[in-house]
This record gives C-alpha cells, structure tokens and sequence, in this order.
C-alpha cells in the first residue's frame, strides 16, 4: 500500500514538473519571437534609409506638435560650396549682435510624421545623445533626413536641452 501511494506521489511530481517546463519554454520562445520580430524592424528601417546622404533635407523651426506630425517652419538650407565660402570670409548670411548667421526662413511649411524608432539626435559637450519624441517642443530647431518618400530617417534637434 505504501508502495503503491510512493508511485502515485512521484508520478504526480513528474506530471507537474514537466507542465511546468514546457509553460516557461513557450514564453521562452515568445520572447525569442519578439526579440526577433523588433530585431527585423530596424533592420527594414534601416534598409529602407539611403546609405550615402549626408547632410540634412530639410531643416526648421517647429510650430506645431501633436503626437508624432510635426509641422515646420522651412529654413533655407545652405549649398555645400556656399557653406565653405561663407565659413572662409563670413560675410554670408545676416549676423545678429552675437555674431551668429540668423536663419532665412523660405516661408514654406512642411508637415512630417515622425516613425517611431527612429533616432532623434542633439549634440551635447560629450558627443551625441539620444532624446525621447517628447523633446520635441514648439519653437525647437530641427534638422531632417527623408528618405525617397519624404519619411524622416533620422531628426537632429539643435539646442535641446
């Protein structure tokens, strides 16, 4: 009898055991799922931004926010040849009190919605920083990377923080 109720117990413990193993083995492989789906997202974001731009398509000052659809005040941007010569004699552009070239706004607005995942920049003293969507205020200066379909890639704000 004793024998008996000693198989039983033990046969239990068994059954328990291994439903219990093969209920964390399924999270185990969710998670690996997810992992791999996210891993597949970035690389399709990153696929899909052009490998050799390297300067900014658009660059402005935010008027509006709301959500992730941001709309810009449009700043003309500079030609790479007009940026060295102005950089040789300073003369370019007009200067405010500071010294500092005050932008030219083209008058021009562009609406964008920004993608989630996305890297939003800043420079800081110690290199770049990542910030959050949220640092994205009104009145912040943005620089924009498009990809062909005029969807940002990549967000560089000046002066944050």
């Amino acid at each position: 009898m004793k024998q008996n109720f000693l198989i039983i117990v033990i046969g239990v413990l068994l059954v328990l055991a291994t439903g219990c193993s093969s209920s964390d083995s399924q999270e185990a492989t969710q998670a690996d799922n997810v992992a791999t789906e996210q891993t597949e997202n970035k690389e399709q974001k990153t696929e899909n931004a052009p490998k050799e731009v390297k300067r900014a398509n658009a660059m402005g000052k935010v008027t509006r926010i709301v959500g992730n659809e941001v709309t810009i005040d449009l700043i003309e941007m500079p030609e790479e040849s007009e940026e060295k010569k102005s950089e040789g004699n300073g003369q370019e552009g007009m200067k405010n009190g500071s010294g500092r070239t005050e932008p030219t706004f083209t008058g021009e607005t562009k609406q964008v919605i920004i993608p989630v995942g996305i890297p939003i920049l800043t420079r800081s003293k110690t290199g770049q920083e990542e910030l959050d969507l949220s640092d994205i205020v009104s009145g912040s200066m943005i620089m924009l990377w498009l990809d062909e379909n005029e969807t940002p890639f990549r967000v560089q704000v000046m002066g944050a923080r």
